[in-house]
């Protein structure tokens, strides 16, 4: 269990054979579903591979979901699942300065988001971010064309639908935390 925003949070560390010894790097995962649905248990290949791939410790995290845990829930989670792993890296064999962040879909938003929160409130930014087909804007895709596009993409009705369930109406789709993709260069 992780410190989560409003409790603890189930988590995952995969830790690779060729992990090495002593503090080394680790990703800091958050997994994908729209805010709405995932788990450690969907995406525990994903995160067994990029332990493997990259030899570095993945600590998996399982942060709350909409509709019960409307926005900002997994946002917090986020940030307190960050801070959790700075202060807990050493028992970890986890290198503090060498912590990434990574997601798929949600998840990368997510990874995107911790990212420029840490710029704007100066706090100890990760070493690196690894985006998979990342959910950067909560604006539209009705617009954007989704023919011969490369990787997954979700339908307008399914993007509507996650919106609805995360952000509802009382948020501004443009809100940078939400719709990184939008926050002033600075925030980069």
């Amino acid at each position: 269990l992780v410190d989560g925003a409003d409790g603890p949070l189930k988590a995952r560390v995969y830790t690779p054979l060729a992990a090495g010894v002593g503090q080394q790097p680790a990703i800091l995962y958050f997994h994908g579903g729209g805010f709405v649905v995932g788990d450690l248990d969907g995406h525990e290949m994903i995160c067994i591979r990029l332990a493997h791939a990259s030899r570095c410790r993945v600590v998996s995290i399982d942060y709350r979901l909409a509709p019960e845990h409307k926005f900002p829930c997994a946002h917090d989670d986020a940030l307190a699942a960050y801070d959790w792993l700075l202060r807990r890296a050493p028992d970890l064999s986890i290198d503090p300065e060498r912590i990434i962040v990574a997601g798929d879909s949600a998840g990368g938003n997510l990874a995107a988001f911790l990212c420029q929160e840490m710029v704007r409130t100066g706090g100890q930014e990760p070493a690196f971010q690894l985006l998979f087909y990342p959910l950067v804007q909560f604006v539209d895709i009705k617009s954007k064309g989704l023919s011969f596009q490369e990787g997954f993409f979700i339908s307008p009705g399914l993007f509507d639908f996650f919106k609805g369930s995360y952000i509802g109406t009382e948020t501004d789709p443009m809100d940078k935390r939400v719709s990184p993709l939008f926050a002033p260069a600075e925030d980069f």
